[in-house]
């Protein structure tokens, strides 16, 4: 396969989303905090746990993605 970055793209961004969803579920209480400073308490814990959920299912598409490549 002469196109080698294009797996080793999707590993790598893969593996960053991967972390981004797993520091969300490890810090979704600092991340709601910091977000109830600028917007009301319940609109924070559903922005924190949309951008969560939304990342982790980036993540699960890009090892889709990268495991299909070949």
């Amino acid at each position: 396969m002469d196109d080698w970055q294009t797996p080793v793209f999707l590993l790598l961004h893969d593996i960053l989303f991967s972390l981004f969803s797993l520091l969300f579920l490890l810090y979704f209480t600092s991340i709601c905090a910091f977000l109830s400073l600028l917007l009301p308490p319940s609109v924070a814990k559903f922005a924190a746990g949309f951008t969560g959920s939304v990342t982790a299912l980036s993540a699960v598409c890009l090892f889709f993605t990268a495991a299909n490549i070949f």
